[in-house]
């Protein structure tokens, strides 16, 4: 009897449906705090209102529905998040009234609801702004029948700010600090930064307050230096004094005469001060001072994480990494102090600095210091290689590729034809990647299932560069059919060109906004971060991950076409022997550049398995498999189009930080073109409320 009625159900909603009569969904939610300004604190409470707006005619069921009736609307929140429920869900008073469709009389709503969920926030959960995820599960019917359950999860994000009342207060350095640098008035600030300095010489923020008061004064008063000056010298004399009387240790005083320097050389001012303040700077560099400063930082930050997650274990002290920022900021002096003497017109003793800046590390500016003095000199090839060093720092602005192109073209006849080549090979003869591994060998537990890792990094991002060479060597240990990645490039910190709509999409979906985060099958792999000097320990968390998700069944059977026909992409997917019946599992597909040129700040130039477009619109990407019928999904993506939204990314990327933050952003380079040549499919099954993927499957584009 129950069968008939279902099969009777099911043909007059497939013969409405098809007459457009029925929506997909009468049920429309929407989940935000409440009330809306409200914020809360690790360990503390808050309140979501989770609101459901019901089609006239339709009605949705209450919490509390009898026996032999229909599925009652079930609130819940999800795991694997930074909120818990805390306490009793409400529901607003409900209508009630015989429904034919059960025969019974029954309670439900309509028009509009509103639930009201208490969460606990963990103690651990970081600050800012955090998602929250509640999912709903609830059947909702009319007069004349009723649609299947269903189940959907609605997201908003929650501000956690700090506990104020357990965080002991600011040092006496970093309250005055703080409060100079917010000071408006230009006059008024000068002499709140002249006053922090002087009382608080010592002070790790010593040099961020230089740089920012001759930052402000140059902007203010461009060509006319005679406030610049006094500001300069003025902390100059302070910095000298607090020396003399042990007041400053010698690394902050260097900071300071650095950081000054460094913003006169930029500008092309004061350029007798900026020499003075550069040789000041150089001698009191102390190896052991910066790393004990770096030490007591370390520790400083990790009694923070342990009094906010009690029991965490604390991570070691990263020395080697420690030791490659020193020979970086060594550097960084050194080519301040030879490009002021070459302001200066001393181009001998300059060009001997900038060499010795160059053995540390290479720095961009002194690439092209030293570039400028080959080329006078007439030695073009060397200008060229010193060019090309400096465009791979990742460093450079519109005017710095203009020098490198006009050096190009000098030596290859006018044209920059192969550039990219050079760049490329270049590139990879001097790249080193410390890690060394093997093909990965199947254990007796290995199933046929295709790990996804799922990457949020930025070109960028220094403290992403173990992360990066480390799935550099995981695509080489393991095939695509063990292995499959997707790399999103997101702002961290500064603008990426390979970001796009999907990415967003893809970072609000998960609520992640921070580089590097790992996910492998959906779930974060806390495998750290770091530069280059922990990239063998990273991999090894990594690695160890990876391995055990090979171990785990999969769910459900992927079969997957790709090809391309000029510039459409045709793709064609099914899914068998799985999840097909569960609601919350949505089939996703990502298309991947499998990788592209681009020199980034932390200084990785080739940019593997790049994110380029998903399945679906907004935010609904992918396809729920009751929706898949019949049995194959079509995806065509024409890549003319997608590169000019591309390219229309970022023009609203510029347009939406200005509007949120006032911040003026630009990219250096372009890179919305897509190498036809060059592409993938990873398509993947996906649990919406849990966010594990059940199986994936790795395809190239034939």
């Amino acid at each position: 009897m129950l069968l008939a009625a279902l099969v009777a159900v099911c043909a007059v909603l497939a013969a409405d449906r098809a007459s457009a009569q029925i929506p997909e969904d009468p049920i429309h939610w929407a989940l935000a705090v409440e009330p809306a300004a409200a914020t809360t604190t690790p360990g503390g409470t808050i309140t979501l209102a989770l609101t459901a707006t019901i089609d006239d005619g339709w009605h949705l069921y209450a919490i509390s529905v009898g026996p032999g009736g229909p599925t009652p609307t079930l609130i819940s929140v999800p795991a694997g998040q930074a909120f818990t429920l805390d306490g009793d869900i409400s529901e607003p008073a409900p209508s009630s009234a015989f429904d034919p469709n059960f025969n019974m009389t029954l309670e439900f709503h309509e028009g509009s609801a509103k639930f009201t969920i208490p969460l606990k926030v963990s103690l651990s959960s970081g600050y800012g702004m955090l998602p929250a995820r509640v999912a709903a599960s609830y059947q909702t019917c009319n007069d004349r029948f009723c649609l299947p359950p269903k189940q959907v999860v609605s997201s908003t994000q929650v501000n956690v700010r700090p506990d104020m009342a357990r965080l002991p207060p600011p040092p006496p350095d970093r309250d005055a600090f703080n409060k100079a640098l917010q000071v408006k008035d230009l006059a008024a600030g000068i002499t709140a930064i002249e006053k922090y300095v002087s009382d608080f010489p010592d002070s790790d923020m010593v040099y961020f307050a230089a740089a920012r008061g001759v930052r402000n004064i140059i902007d203010a008063d461009g060509a006319d230096t005679t406030r610049l000056a006094g500001f300069v010298r003025a902390l100059e004399k302070t910095m000298d004094d607090a020396g003399a009387k042990g007041a400053a240790r010698p690394y902050q005083r260097a900071d300071v005469y650095y950081n000054m320097a460094l913003r006169l050389v930029n500008r092309g001012v004061l350029v007798d001060d900026a020499v003075r303040l550069a040789g000041k700077s150089v001698p009191l560099l102390s190896q052991d001072d910066f790393m004990a400063k770096a030490l007591a930082m370390h520790n400083e930050r990790q009694a923070s994480l342990g009094a906010r997650t009690p029991g965490r274990t604390p991570d070691p002290f990263p020395r080697a990494e420690s030791e490659e920022r020193w020979t970086g900021i060594r550097a960084n002096h050194l080519s301040v102090l030879g490009r002021a003497l070459l302001l200066q017109g001393h181009t001998a003793d300059a060009e001997a600095r900038l060499r010795e800046s160059y053995a540390l590390a290479p720095v961009m500016e002194t690439a092209l210091a030293l570039s400028t003095l080959s080329e006078t000199a007439g030695k073009l090839n060397d200008a060229l290689d010193l060019a090309v060093a400096a465009q791979l720092t990742g460093r450079m602005t519109a005017p710095e590729f203009a020098r490198l192109h006009a050096i190009y073209r000098k030596t290859h006849n006018g044209s920059l034809d192969g550039l990219d080549v050079l760049l490329d090979t270049t590139y990879l003869a001097k790249h080193v990647n410390p890690i060394v591994t093997t093909k990965y060998t199947p254990t007796p537990a290995r199933t046929n299932r295709t790990v996804l890792a799922e990457l949020f990094t930025g070109a960028a991002c220094v403290p992403c560069v173990s992360v990066d060479l480390s799935f550099e060597r995981e695509l080489e240990r393991y095939s695509r059919a063990e292995l499959a990645l997707l790399v999103y490039h997101i702002h961290a910190p500064t603008s990426d060109p390979f970001s796009n709509f999907a990415v967003e999409a893809r970072s609000g979906y998960y609520g992640i906004h921070a580089a590097p985060t790992v996910l492998l099958d959906g779930v974060i792999a806390p495998v750290g971060e770091g530069g280059g000097p922990l990239a063998a320990e990273i991999f090894d968390r990594l690695d160890a991950a990876v391995g055990k998700r090979l171990e785990v069944k999969p769910s459900g059977r992927i079969t997957v076409t790709a090809s391309r026909t000029g510039p459409i992409v045709s793709a064609r997917m099914s899914v068998s022997d799985g999840p097909e019946s569960s609601e919350t599992v949505r089939l996703q597909a990502a298309l991947v550049e499998d990788a592209a040129s681009y020199s980034g700040e932390n200084g990785l130039r080739i940019q593997p398995m790049i994110v380029r477009a998903m399945l679906g619109h907004g935010n609904e990407r992918g396809v729920p498999l009751g929706k898949s019928a019949p049995g194959t999904i079509a995806w065509d993506v024409d890549l003319s189009k997608l590169e000019a939204d591309n390219l229309a990314y970022y023009d609203w990327y510029i347009a939406d930080l200005k509007k949120r933050a006032n911040i003026d952003a630009s990219f250096r380079e372009t890179k919305n073109t897509i190498n036809a040549n060059h592409l993938s499919l990873v398509v993947f099954l996906q649990d919406d409320v849990t966010h594990e993927v059940l199986q994936s499957a790795f395809v190239p584009v034939k």
